[in-house]
């Protein structure tokens, strides 16, 4: 009998059962660490692999696996979503509430360093749906449009990101729990370290951050090219995440709520936002495209306990999906990759204005 794949027809995401005897031998990490190559080699391929039946739903069992693994562990500063760190280099997956969607991407792609390795464990699945989506980022790239393509390719993006100094809401964190200080001078300097461009504004008490990354890489290890970014997460339209997943009534609250920020005094806004990398707006077509390239390379799965996910971050973009009852999904950032590391599709990076030159955007949530 030959392997299984959550896509059996594109071979991705590699699922490898408990009763396998490579791991019903040793421990899964100490097998991970002694096949690092064979590992590294199949996630090339199939962009993850699907540990199911191996561990036992112990909270502290991630921890202990990327240990016995050989990870290095990366850490969530500068992130933007809301995330508990639970112990060590382990932390919930998210933290935000099970209404909303969260659309398929690539963790933390609007840094200049993020993890090349994504580890998620289940400890208890949701009583219903709260799966995790996943997508192939090198077959988005492919089913997307040259034009496209290459409007994204050339043009980079540039992501504004204005966090309180006070009141996180649902759509951003505070800047000391996006940067883990409550100094702003280390504050800063952290984000200068990730990429960002901080801005400090003293009446508002809001910090302005601004990272430009390219909106698509190769692969450094396959030079495959990839779809490698969050426009459409930080997108105005993020509503219509919200209709994709069964949820028109909040879809509406939410555009309702984006139509009331015009009158919010420009500096008091907070939230997240993105435009190519000149400052000019990405429409909305574009992005009903890039998301109808995601949902049609997007599979799922159901959760369960003791179930260990292993990603590329390059290769295969994550998400969750809206659920009820209780769910716990930890997550750990292994092995930081520098953004030098993966070259822009283009011969050359975007060729992007100074700081002073691109017009802020309004806030859209």
């Amino acid at each position: 009998m030959g392997p299984r794949f959550l896509d059996d027809e594109r071979k991705f995401i590699l699922v490898r059962e408990g009763d396998d005897r490579h791991l019903s031998e040793r421990s899964l990490g100490a097998w991970c660490s002694r096949h690092r190559n064979d590992l590294v080699q199949m996630l090339d391929h199939h962009g993850g692999i699907l540990f199911r039946g191996s561990m036992a739903a112990d909270a502290d069992a991630l921890g202990r696996f990327a240990a016995d693994a050989g990870f290095t562990p990366g850490d969530y500063l500068g992130g933007s979503t809301p995330r508990t760190q639970v112990r060590g280099d382990v932390y919930t997956s998210t933290d935000l509430s099970p209404l909303f969607p969260i659309p398929v991407h690539n963790e933390m792609s609007y840094l200049a360093r993020y993890p090349r390795f994504l580890l998620f464990f289940c400890v208890q699945p949701a009583r219903r749906a709260g799966w995790t989506p996943l997508a192939d980022m090198g077959r988005v790239y492919a089913r997307l449009l040259a034009a496209l393509r290459d409007r994204f390719d050339r043009l980079g993006l540039c992501y504004t990101f204005r966090l309180s100094s006070r009141h996180p809401n649902a759509a951003a964190k505070t800047w000391q729990g996006s940067l883990g200080t409550v100094s702003l001078d280390e504050a800063c300097e952290i984000a200068r370290r990730r990429g960002l461009e901080p801005v400090w504004d003293d009446r508002s008490g809001v910090l302005t951050l601004t990272s430009r990354r390219p909106a698509t890489l190769r692969h450094p290890r396959t030079q495959v090219p990839v779809w490698f970014n969050q426009a459409h997460v930080y997108h105005e339209s993020y509503a219509d995440e919200l209709a994709h997943h069964g949820r028109p009534v909040l879809a509406w609250v939410v555009r309702q709520v984006n139509a009331r920020q015009q009158y919010v005094p420009s500096r008091f806004r907070t939230g997240y936002t993105v435009t190519f990398g000149d400052g000019s707006p990405i429409s909305r077509e574009e992005i009903r495209t890039l998301r109808e390239a995601l949902w049609a390379e997007t599979v799922t799965f159901d959760w369960q306990p003791g179930d260990l996910l292993l990603l590329d971050n390059l290769r295969a973009a994550h998400g969750r999906t809206p659920f009820s009852g209780k769910r716990r999904i930890l997550t750990y950032l292994g092995d930081d990759w520098p953004g030098t590391e993966a070259a822009p599709v283009l011969d050359q990076a975007p060729a992007w204005p100074r700081s002073e030159e691109v017009r802020t955007p309004d806030i859209a949530h």
